[in-house]
């Protein structure tokens, strides 16, 4: 029986510990604010904050990922910007100094803001050739950016990213085939 009442004593300290430590915490907190008002920052503009998630990414990915089929932050940012005034400038901007996945994503807003455009940059990234990280699905793999652009020219990518729905799996896989 004297092993209850210590164990009861313990949780009891314990939780009286607890709402005293909780009870200074809070009233300090309102001491402090009603004396200092503390300015709030102001909301990162969630354009830019898009624009940097895509001038960084390290991955091509497609809208739907992992087992839970979540759209990728990428194809999130994507959607931001498609949806600003700024988009046109915003992708034109990330095709000039993004890395070469957030070119990639770049040019699948061109093809919507300007198709003339898309058609002079995605001519100038078939010669660059060499290939990108790609996440499909579950799937991380590297594919040949001039497959990846085939379907850009389709406007398969445009189309899956402002749907925000992956398309059939088998079109994420593509094998090079030698030139003859």
């Amino acid at each position: 029986m004297g092993s209850v009442t210590t164990s009861r004593l313990g949780v009891l300290l314990g939780f009286s510990w607890s709402l005293t430590t909780t009870g200074v915490l809070v009233l300090g907190h309102i001491e402090n604010t009603s004396v200092l008002s503390v300015p709030h920052p102001r909301p990162a503009d969630p354009v830019v904050m898009a624009a940097d998630i895509l001038r960084s990414s390290d991955r091509f990915a497609s809208a739907a990922v992992g087992p839970a089929a979540a759209t990728s932050t990428e194809v999130l940012a994507w959607r931001v910007i498609i949806e600003s005034r700024a988009a046109d400038s915003v992708f034109k901007s990330l095709l000039a100094g993004a890395t070469r996945s957030g070119q990639l994503y770049a040019l699948a807003g061109i093809f919507l803001t300007d198709h003339a455009g898309y058609v002079r940059a995605a001519a100038e990234q078939r010669t660059l050739g060499g290939h990108v990280q790609t996440l499909f699905g579950c799937i991380g793999t590297d594919q040949p950016v001039r497959a990846i652009l085939v379907e850009m020219d389709r406007g398969e990518w445009s189309g899956e990213f402002l749907a925000a729905r992956a398309r059939p799996f088998g079109h994420f896989i593509t094998i090079e085939q030698p030139h003859r």
